[in-house]
């Protein structure tokens, strides 16, 4: 999670510049529902801002801010817990290596042997193009997929 978290920009270029975009926001029962929003609105300091209406864009960009961040996260976690179930079933298999990543699937054309409980797909000898080879594959994403091949142990 670190890995990806870490390799992804967590500032958002998104700013309200204007009072109907921060009056869109407060209308927005979905945005000003989310749970997020509780965070970080505690410490909302206005002082230094000249107007009801700066007020307004002010507290409507942390909205957007946490709302976006929330998001974000709960994404990226989600992500990581598919890479680590992926990974963790080739562990299991005997592979070492790193997984790759594609927007295709590297084996899914051919049958697999089972699937883990995770829905990780598990190909063994017999069932590759390659009789020598295992291999997993997981689609951990809309159009992204996660595999991993190497040689069976004999």
């Amino acid at each position: 999670m670190e890995l990806i978290s870490g390799s992804y920009p967590h500032d958002f270029d998104y700013s309200i510049d204007y009072n109907s975009e921060a009056l869109s926001v407060m209308d927005n029962t979905d945005l000003t529902n989310h749970d997020s929003v509780l965070y970080g609105l505690d410490d909302l300091d206005f002082s230094g801002l000249d107007s009801s209406w700066a007020c307004l864009r002010h507290e409507a960009q942390l909205i957007v801010n946490n709302v976006l961040q929330s998001i974000t996260s709960s994404v990226i976690a989600s992500l990581a817990e598919e890479v680590h179930n992926t990974t963790s079933c080739a562990e299991t298999l005997g592979f070492t290596g790193s997984l790759g990543f594609s927007s295709n699937y590297l084996l899914g054309y051919c049958a697999h042997e089972s699937e883990s409980l995770e829905g990780v797909a598990i190909y063994r000898g017999a069932y590759q193009v390659e009789s020598e080879l295992d291999g997993v594959e997981h689609v951990i994403a809309n159009g992204l997929c996660a595999s991993a091949c190497w040689t069976a142990e004999a």
